[in-house]
């Protein structure tokens, strides 16, 4: 559709943008092996999903997000990992976190009720993979 649009851009340079500027995945070719093919197939992740991507969430989220699975961690951390700028000014509102004050009182932690809360739609199925990886 872009290069009808436009003809005169390099093909491949707006497939780039696009792939780096809207939210998608990659989505599985029937009966190919997932992998990472030169002309691999993408869709827009809130339709692949059926749900909303990046409205109402911001930083705050992917904080939270990166926090539950990487936590605790320091703001360096957090800046190194997210690229986020600025990381001590977007945890100000500290109801998003928890302070993880084991040996150092600037380590950042998700709260657990909100860590449960992610899970436990899955929890059915982490328990299931988890009896297959034992056996």
């Amino acid at each position: 559709a872009l290069v009808k649009r436009f003809p005169k851009f390099h093909d491949r340079l707006m497939g780039f943008t696009v792939r780096m500027v809207l939210p998608l995945v990659q989505v599985p070719v029937e009966g190919e092996a997932w992998g990472f093919p030169s002309d691999a197939a993408f869709a827009p992740a809130d339709a692949w999903l059926d749900e909303t991507i990046g409205k109402g969430r911001g930083p705050s989220a992917f904080i939270l997000r990166y926090l539950a699975a990487y936590g605790p961690a320091s703001n360096a951390d957090i800046q190194c990992w997210t690229g986020l700028k600025g990381v001590a000014d977007l945890i100000k509102d500290k109801s998003l976190i928890e302070l993880f004050a084991i040996n150092d009182p600037t380590m950042w932690t998700a709260p657990k009720a909100w860590i449960q809360k992610q899970v436990e739609p899955y929890k059915e199925f982490i328990a299931a993979g988890q009896e297959v990886i034992s056996s």
